[in-house]
């Protein structure tokens, strides 16, 4: 803008001084992320941009932090920049960081039964944690479990590390019916391990997958025995021990035919 002032002399001359200042522009220099190859438009976490004012043909100066403590440091090839001068157009400068593969931050993969929500055995550690720069890649593994489990479709095979210490992924397992695990079901006169005499298969060995309903039958004998109250019915196969047993108690209903001979010893007659 300008001002000017008169002066009025006796001889009614006057002398006009005016005067100008330089008018204020807007500038800024904002941060931003450079990712890879890429020079990308994303604000540095941290950061936040300088906005000021100043006069045409000012030179303005800034610092530029050489690191921030969320994973990043300044880019030094190309230079970057820290002072411009202004002028009547647009007054921006971008700076750019990239990331600080010094600074590492946490992450970590849970696997997880689906619908339990509770650790796959078999997998050691659970979770996996560990640490990488932010912005970092990390390759998720699918173990393979002999514990009944498989891994589900479309799990998440990577990672990306962020800043906050909360990277995180969650990889899910089913029950896989391929893998196989034994039980056995025994028949037994009650309070002993006595077979029970009738039975033809007994014990009955045979496989199930993981949390497969096993039906446990009930065979009726006529040796005398029936089955005793509240015997198992079921069992659902486990990854650990699958041993049934059924116990029978003798069959008061179930009569039998017994004689007695009176014999002459030595001569075998009546």
């Amino acid at each position: 803008y300008s001002s000017y002032s008169i002066l009025v002399k006796e001889d009614n001359s006057a002398t006009i001084d005016i005067y100008y200042c330089h008018k204020k522009v807007d500038y800024t220099v904002y941060y931003y992320i450079k990712d890879g190859n890429e020079w990308t438009s994303r604000p540095v976490p941290g950061l936040e941009p300088i906005q000021d004012k100043g006069a045409i043909g000012q030179m303005i100066t800034w610092d530029n932090p050489l690191t921030t403590n969320t994973g990043y440091k300044l880019v030094t090839n190309p230079v970057q920049p820290s002072s411009m001068r202004l002028t009547n157009g647009n007054n921006v400068a971008k700076v750019y960081y990239e990331a600080d593969e010094s600074q590492q931050f946490i992450y970590s993969v849970d696997y997880l039964i689906n619908g339990l929500d509770e650790p796959v055995p078999g997998i050691d550690p659970n979770p996996v944690t560990g640490t990488g720069y932010v912005g970092e890649v990390k390759e998720i593994a699918h173990p393979e479990v002999s514990t009944g489990y498989r891994v589900m479709e479309n799990q998440p095979k990577s990672l990306t590390v962020t800043n906050d210490n909360k990277a995180h992924a969650v990889v899910y397992y089913e029950i896989d019916k391929d893998q196989k695990f034994d039980y056995t079901i025994y028949y037994y006169i009650k309070d002993t391990t006595t077979p029970v005499p009738g039975i033809l298969v007994n014990p009955i060995k045979h496989n199930g997958y993981l949390g497969e309903v096993i039906r446990i039958s009930h065979p009726e004998v006529g040796t005398g025995y029936k089955v005793m109250e509240n015997q198992p019915s079921n069992l659902q196969i486990s990854n650990g021990d699958n041993v049934v047993k059924v116990y029978y108690e003798l069959d008061e209903s179930q009569q039998f035919i017994y004689s007695v001979d009176y014999l002459i010893n030595g001569l075998d007659e009546p």
